[in-house]
């Protein structure tokens, strides 16, 4: 985690890369924007 709390970089590529083996039913780039934009709005 990092200083604010979040998960570090590589987690959230990890967590995206997962899902969209997991799933393919998403674009990859639309799976990584949709995971990023979800982590930054809990760091608010």
């Amino acid at each position: 985690m990092n200083a604010a709390g979040g998960e570090n970089y590589q987690t959230l590529i990890n967590t995206a890369l997962r899902e969209y083996v997991q799933q393919r039913q998403e674009p990859l780039e639309d799976t990584l924007r949709r995971i990023i934009r979800e982590e930054l709005r809990a760091q608010v």
